[in-house]
């Protein structure tokens, strides 16, 4: 586990196994913000553990930013907290666990437990007091979320943003324009995904933009991607097909 301090009260934890993954931690005023919580409970128990050695004692708040399985696995080690998300996740979570569990039983890192989500919003939720948003950005999949420390003016993006592109799970791609335009509208300090080191710009954002763009008008050139890319791509045309099995 990797830890990196981001702003001036945000925590980002990375593990490199099994895939690059990202959980952010923000100490905001009246409570403990924690984006994500990876394959299980063992690595999310860790997090918690260094927050805590740290002097960080507060009601904690967990955010599930969409329903992909490597984004709630470890929900198990909040049991007795407020895991919140957007109606669409907790959906997703409710019937999709079962069939992704079993898929991807060997990413598991200590127990996974399904927990849902216990606090449910629609469009958005604010905590004021802490300067923490928490707001629908459909994209990568319809029930993708974002987090925004309005503080630090750093955006959390789950997987809406990814290099070298991202996964379409929806073929509703003016949503996801919108999402991403919004972002750029922010114009944020920092941009932190589910699966990339932190950003300084918005560049990468506005890549992907950019290729979502294409992919709606059918003309993205994929002679000028690389090898990895290529494999991104066709997956993303086997979603906009109707042919994608998850």
């Amino acid at each position: 586990m990797e830890i990196q301090q981001v702003g001036s009260r945000g925590y980002l934890f990375t593990w490199d196994v099994p895939y690059k993954t990202n959980v952010y931690a923000i100490n905001g005023d009246k409570h403990l913000f924690i984006c994500d919580t990876f394959l299980g409970i063992e690595p999310l128990e860790e997090a918690y553990e260094y927050l805590r050695e740290v002097g960080i004692d507060k009601p904690v708040i967990v955010f599930i930013s969409h329903g992909d399985y490597d984004h709630y696995w470890g929900n198990g080690a909040f049991k007795n907290t407020v895991i919140l998300a957007q109606e669409g996740c907790w959906e997703r979570i409710h019937d999709e666990h079962e069939e992704t569990y079993a898929r991807h039983t060997h990413h598991k890192m200590g127990m996974v437990e399904l927990v849902l989500p216990n606090m449910i919003f629609k469009e958005r939720v604010i905590f004021p007091e802490d300067g923490v948003e928490f707001y629908h950005t459909p994209g990568h999949s319809k029930d993708s979320s974002s987090c925004m420390d309005v503080k630090d003016h750093i955006l959390f993006v789950g997987d809406n943003v990814e290099s070298p592109l991202p996964y379409i799970y929806s073929q509703d791609l003016d949503v996801y324009i919108n999402s991403l335009e919004g972002y750029i509208e922010r114009t944020p300090k920092t941009v932190i995904s589910g699966h990339d080191p932190p950003m300084s710009n918005l560049s990468l954002v506005k890549e992907n933009l950019d290729y979502v763009k294409k992919v709606k008008n059918d003309k993205v050139d994929t002679s000028k991607l690389d090898e990895r890319s290529k494999k991104i791509h066709e997956q993303n045309m086997k979603t906009m097909e109707g042919t994608k099995t998850f």
